[in-house]
């Protein structure tokens, strides 16, 4: 779970900030009020690495949990961010990944980037930030697109703006994202659903969402047979099966 914009200092401990059966990491902002960033994890997840850093401006904590070969990170930019300040989170951020080069590396980078001026349907950015948001904008799609990214929200969550996202390599593991006002924060609360058991421990019972428009993408695939699937000689005709939903 993300926070960002948490307005914390070192002065107050992670005693604080304690949520039962959860750890907490985070990155204060001391040099300048508000911004920060924080995420909480479950205890039933071992946190292999962990790195958070920052400036006057930016806030990031990344970490990950090595037995779902997976890394996570918060990301807080300020809309009077300077370029440079951004580009250093990424390069960190960048860092941290390129630091463990494992494949089917599972990426998820979520936070507040005040970047309104990106299109997400065509992946630009206009000039309505100015020169400082568009550099801005180009950094942050360039670094998708070098991690095979794609940003997963397309409902507005602060007033008509999309501004707090969620990147992922693995879209194929969403099966629903929310964006719900709340009375805690002038921006909405965004939530992301796996169509599968994070934890991938058979042991542990999964109560699986019903989903009014199940799709492909919601199907845990972990567990197909595949071998099984290629011997069996009565092959399922897609074709067929798309022309009967269509019906």
């Amino acid at each position: 779970m993300g926070i960002t914009e948490t307005w914390l200092k070192s002065y107050i401990t992670d005693a604080q900030l304690q949520v039962k059966n959860y750890s907490v990491f985070r990155s204060d902002r001391d040099l300048r009020n508000n911004g920060g960033a924080l995420l909480y994890v479950h205890s039933s997840y071992i946190v292999s690495d962990y790195k958070s850093f920052g400036d006057k401006f930016c806030n990031c904590v990344i970490l990950r949990i090595e037995e779902l070969n997976c890394v996570t990170a918060t990301v807080y930019r300020p809309p009077d961010c300077p370029v440079a300040s951004f580009r250093y989170i990424l390069e960190q951020i960048q860092l941290f990944i390129d630091s463990r080069p494992e494949e089917n590396q599972e990426l998820y980078v979520t936070g507040d980037f005040n970047l309104p001026n990106i299109d997400w349907k065509i992946l630009t950015a206009d000039s309505s930030l100015g020169k400082r948001g568009t550099e801005s904008a180009t950094l942050l799609l360039d670094f998708m697109s070098k991690n095979l990214l794609s940003q997963i929200i397309n409902q507005p969550t602060r007033g008509n703006n999309t501004i707090d996202l969620v990147l992922t390599n693995r879209v194929q593991y969403v099966c629903e994202t929310q964006s719900t006002e709340t009375s805690l924060s002038d921006h909405n609360l965004v939530s992301v659903v796996l169509g599968y058991d994070a934890r991938r421990n058979e042991n542990y019972y999964h109560n699986v969402k019903e989903a009014e428009d199940f799709t492909y993408f919601s199907l845990n695939l972990h567990k197909a047979d595949l071998d099984a699937m290629m011997m069996n000689r009565k092959l399922i005709d897609i074709n067929i099966i798309q022309k009967k939903e269509k019906t």
